[in-house]
């Protein structure tokens, strides 16, 4: 992406978080694309934080307008629920007072699990958003 298609998504992301009641929360756009190639966009929230950086994958602007915005929304709602997640991902093994095996999997279910919920709510909500106005840019 160029750089001001760069600063067209960041202001989208603000606008974003903005009505998803994420107003008090600070977002980085990354310009490191995400490490799993089947992934359309992923949020780094900083543990104990509102804060939190967003990446898109390497071809982001060729993807169609309605899973540009689905991607941004889904990443946000997953703001909204750091402090859950930080629970289980460091709080609880930390504690020593579970096995590691049993981490694992309430883990992995409790990853699973939210993915459904965050992808519901997308869906549920993403359709009132509008899609990201690139301008000028060619994409």
């Amino acid at each position: 992406m160029t750089d001001s298609e760069w600063a067209m998504l960041e202001v989208y992301i603000r606008d974003t978080a903005d009505t998803l009641g994420l107003r008090d929360w600070e977002f980085t756009l990354g310009r490191e694309h995400p490490s799993d190639d089947g992934i359309g966009a992923m949020v780094i929230p900083v543990e104990g934080r509102k804060f939190a950086k967003i990446q898109v994958c390497a071809d982001f602007r060729e993807c169609a307008s309605e899973k540009q915005r689905g991607y941004i929304v889904h990443e946000l709602i997953h703001c909204h629920f750091a402090p859950a997640t930080d629970m289980l991902r460091v709080e609880l093994p930390n504690s020593g007072c579970i096995l590691q095996s049993v981490y694992d999997i309430l883990w992995g279910t409790f990853k699973r699990l939210m993915e459904y919920g965050v992808d519901g709510l997308e869906s549920a909500i993403s359709n009132n958003y509008p899609l990201i106005d690139w301008g000028d840019a060619d994409g």
